[in-house]
């Protein structure tokens, strides 16, 4: 497979379930090494430079939302925390904790609905310096209105200017790339 991923481009990669879409983006990230042949990002190995990645449960812990979203980011101020939020469209429900970014949150983001965990999550990599973002099925399992607020929020992230790579099912997902390359087996159909 030969894959040329421009700088600040959206690109979805779909196909049946077993395609390859998640092992090529645990490749990229590093998580995985390729059978034969080499991955290189900005011209080196996996791990050389900052990836972000999100899968399709958010990794969130029992703390609070600011521990939460310096998990990726330790040095980030309150401001820049509140700036991520404001992003990812979760401003509101900010505002709405007693405690604000000290606010409790449970293990793996009990407390939060679905959208809201995957858009926390989102917000943890506006923090993150990463030009490259990986997200693997970011709207699975999400409700309609969910979906459509992870999707605006990442299209408000590939605004920024960031690289996106997105395997999914979803059309809509599909629409907001610039760029859709097709998977089977292994092997991309198209690129």
């Amino acid at each position: 497979m030969n894959l040329h991923i421009h700088a600040g481009e959206v690109l979805a990669l779909v196909g049946p379930s077993g395609s390859g879409k998640s092992s090529l983006l645990h490749g990229l990230a590093g998580f995985i090494q390729p059978e034969a042949g080499t991955i290189h990002l900005f011209g080196q190995p996996p791990g050389q430079r900052s990836v972000a990645w999100m899968g399709q449960r958010p990794f969130l812990i029992k703390g609070s939302w600011a521990d939460n979203l310096r998990l990726t980011a330790p040095e980030a101020t309150p401001a820049a925390m509140q700036q991520a939020l404001a992003a990812v469209g979760l401003s509101a429900l900010l505002a709405a904790q007693s405690q604000g970014l000290d606010s409790p949150l449970g293990e793996g983001g009990r407390g939060l609905s679905g959208g809201q965990a995957q858009r926390l999550a989102l917000a943890r990599v506006w923090l993150s310096n990463a030009q490259l973002v990986l997200l693997d099925e970011p709207t699975a399992s999400l409700d309609e209105q969910s979906e459509a607020e992870v999707i605006d929020a990442l299209q408000a992230l590939a605004s920024s200017g960031r690289t996106l790579i997105i395997a999914t099912h979803h059309p809509a997902l599909m629409q907001m790339a610039n760029r859709v390359v097709r998977l089977h087996e292994g092997r991309l159909l198209d690129a």
